[in-house]
């Protein structure tokens, strides 16, 4: 059936972000994430259609969370923006019918269900002054500079670029995207995602080439390179002393999921263990930073 294409596809985009380290519905940082309503009936959309456009608005950084179809938006005095890509949800119809009983000969009720797809386009791709009043001021955070983690990061030259909704690291051509500073919650949660992607950041070819290393793991490399990032996060914060991180629970929680998927191999955790410490060393010494002394590392 056609909404089990769609189905497939939705769980296909969630398994990729979770691959690239991304929780489609928490972030540390503002904008997007609320649940999807329709624009023009104010309805919240439910099951599959919520984590659809979640998921849709994760993957192109959309910051509002209304949808509507192309004629909804026009009806509303808007417009689609010349060649923006909707996103296809699903919608059931329920009708009832009432219908003789063959051997009763009484009248009954019988639900019938029929299932229809639509293509909706969220806020972020329609323009027209209409259209303004869906428009919402999120409040500005301040946000205060720490300066050790500053100039480690700054020392280490990495091309960081603010803006959007999404942080990440882009090998291909060598850039970390973060939101911007005042989107995030908290200082610390700002500084562990930037040290998260500084330590992806460390395993290009020209650097530590680790990536290459890792594929040893197979389709668990992902896993495995998730677990070196955020284990050099949480290095790095400690070294830099960032003030307010809870460092030991927040990375707890995060790998518990990544220990099981790589529980089949016993040596990954010390595999990984090792190679953070060498990202974490790598960053720091680029400005210098003292660190403690280290347990002897244990080579891929």
């Amino acid at each position: 059936m056609r909404q089990n294409k769609i189905y497939e596809a939705v769980t296909n985009r969630i398994i990729e972000q979770l691959e690239e380290g991304v929780t489609p519905w928490q972030r540390p940082w503002a904008g997007g994430g609320g649940l999807p309503e329709n624009a023009a009936s104010g309805r919240r959309y439910r099951g599959i259609n919520t984590l659809t456009l979640w998921a849709a608005a994760e993957a192109k950084g959309f910051e509002s969370s209304l949808w509507g179809t192309y004629r909804q938006w026009k009806s509303l005095g808007g417009y689609v923006r010349r060649g923006e890509k909707g996103t296809r949800i699903i919608w059931w119809n329920v009708t009832t019918e009432t219908t003789i009983d063959n051997q009763t000969g009484e009248e009954q009720e019988e639900k019938r269900y029929s299932c229809r797809d639509y293509v909706v386009f969220c806020l972020d791709q329609t323009g027209g002054e209409a259209l303004n009043r869906f428009q919402v001021e999120r409040p500005v955070r301040e946000f205060t500079d720490f300066e050790p983690a500053e100039d480690a990061i700054i020392a280490t030259g990495a091309d960081i670029r603010h803006g959007g909704t999404k942080a990440y690291y882009r090998q291909a051509e060598d850039y970390i995207r973060l939101p911007v500073k005042e989107a995030f919650e908290s200082q610390a949660l700002y500084y562990s995602t930037a040290l998260h992607e500084l330590a992806h950041w460390t395993g290009h070819e020209s650097r530590l080439n680790r990536l290459d290393k890792l594929a040893r793991f197979g389709d668990q490399s992902y896993a495995a390179e998730e677990l070196v990032a955020e284990l050099g996060a949480s290095f790095l914060t400690a070294a830099l002393a960032i003030p307010n991180t809870r460092t030991l629970e927040n990375s707890a929680a995060y790998l518990a999921d990544w220990l099981q998927v790589l529980r089949s191999n016993k040596r990954a955790i010390f595999t990984a263990a090792s190679a953070a410490s060498a990202a974490s060393d790598f960053i720091l010494n680029f400005s210098q930073v003292e660190q403690p002394e280290e347990a002897d590392a244990i080579p891929f």
